[in-house]
């Protein structure tokens, strides 16, 4: 045990992510990633600094400002990690890649185009052949499967988080119909959307109940 004047303190915490839903990112990453020698005068030290007087001047566990610090810390800590270039395959490094990194921004904002390697081939400047040569090297997967995994990720979302009908998330998300996505679906996550949807509502009740409990003489002030 340390005596006298504490000088050193450990900071544990945790983002948490939708559950079933993959992402490309998070596949990426390693299972730990060590930042040493980081700059106490740099912007995730001052994030980290942030976070440790917010936790001190609240004492409350269920604090919002510290749940959006932690994002920020994360993505602070994110972006250190691809600057360093540790990573040589995956999602992450096909950051560095101008036409790789040029098809994923295209898949991601428009998921709902009917994207061929022809079509995608065209716009980033490289025949199909290189295309799927390319983006199978650096991200670890062919352009066609990548993409059909990311619209079943954008569908999972908005399932799980809006009350959109099948056949408008079916339309947003680049499958032909609302049958066609419920049985794409079901094969990849093992249940169907509107089993997904249900849990969902089921889990806010629950997050909702707890929050009730911690806190049950709370009254709102009006100022």
């Amino acid at each position: 045990f340390q005596m006298g004047e504490i000088t050193n303190r450990l900071m544990c915490g945790m983002v948490r992510f939708d559950e079933g839903a993959a992402h490309p990112i998070l596949d990426a990453l390693p299972e730990m990633m060590h930042f040493p020698m980081l700059d106490s005068s740099g912007s995730i030290w001052s994030i980290v600094s942030m976070i440790d007087a917010e936790m001190h001047s609240r004492k409350n566990m269920n604090n919002r400002i510290v749940d959006r610090l932690t994002e920020v810390l994360f993505l602070q800590l994110l972006n250190h990690y691809v600057s360093r270039g540790d990573e040589t395959t995956g999602f992450l490094a096909a950051l560095r890649d101008r036409r790789v990194y040029r098809a994923l921004t295209l898949i991601h904002k428009a998921p709902e185009f009917d994207w061929s390697l022809s079509s995608l081939g065209s716009e980033v400047g490289m025949s199909r052949a290189t295309l799927v040569r390319r983006f199978q090297d650096i991200v670890g997967i062919a352009p066609m499967a990548y993409i059909m995994n990311w619209r079943l990720m954008k569908a999972h979302k908005l399932i799980k988080h809006t009350m959109q009908s099948l056949e408008q998330i079916a339309h947003a998300t680049g499958f032909a119909s609302a049958r066609t996505l419920s049985k794409t679906f079901k094969r990849q996550y093992g249940r169907t959307p509107h089993e997904l949807r249900r849990s969902g509502h089921e889990t806010r009740r629950r997050d909702t109940s707890q929050v009730l409990q911690v806190d049950p003489h709370a009254r709102i002030h009006r100022g």
